[in-house]
């Protein structure tokens, strides 16, 4: 299997580079923000800090103004956030997805995988965990467990585009070739076409080849 120079494409508000293969991998990164926030209209870092002053256990609060950070890229600092709203309440899981999803940022992918793992132990249905996990997986090059994650949240989401395009990119690499051309067909077939169009490109597969 060849070696590629790394691209990373992602979805949504993820911008951060660094795998190992250069084919384009899928994240769903809702800034963590299945909760709440992100910054809703006329709500600001300030008002934030203000719930935190009058409440210093203000789980949402700090949760919160985490996501705000997180949008405006200050990863550390959303960590921070994210961290004390799990000291607070250790059943808080949408902290530590979105914690998650700031060290996947900040290319802390082993710390990434353990915070997925505490988001999907309080909701297994979780496919965004799940994906995210996946995309941590591939950057560590442990394309088998990327495959069982995808292949989870295919089960929960049969038409999760993205996780077609990933389980994909994770066969390319461990050299199954008519595996992958497959999801990424499926992918394709779903609207998502960028791995599909990268994998013609580089001559793994092709649209009218029987693999397919």
């Amino acid at each position: 299997m060849k070696k590629l120079l790394v691209f990373l494409w992602a979805i949504l508000i993820l911008a951060f580079s660094v795998p190992i293969y250069s084919m384009p991998v899928t994240a769903i990164d809702t800034a963590g923000n299945l909760t709440a926030a992100l910054l809703r209209p006329g709500v600001t870092l300030e008002a934030y800090d203000k719930a935190i002053r009058l409440d210093p256990n203000n789980v949402y609060a700090y949760n919160n103004r985490g996501n705000a950070y997180f949008n405006l890229g200050q990863y550390q600092r959303a960590i921070e956030d994210y961290s004390q709203a799990v000291r607070v309440d250790s059943n808080h899981f949408d902290a530590y997805y979105n914690r998650g999803n700031a060290y996947l940022n900040l290319g802390q992918y082993q710390q990434a995988i353990e915070d997925y793992d505490k988001a999907i132990r309080f909701d297994p249905k979780h496919v965004y965990a799940y994906n995210n996990r996946g995309l941590a997986y591939i950057n560590l090059g442990q394309y088998q467990r990327a495959i069982e994650d995808y292949s989870q949240v295919l089960r929960l989401n049969p038409n999760f585009t993205f996780a077609y395009n990933n389980r994909g990119m994770s066969h390319l690499n461990l050299g199954r070739e008519d595996r992958a051309c497959k999801d990424l067909q499926k992918a394709c077939e779903l609207g998502e076409c960028a791995g599909l169009n990268w994998a013609e490109k580089k001559g793994f597969c092709f649209v009218n080849d029987r693999r397919l």
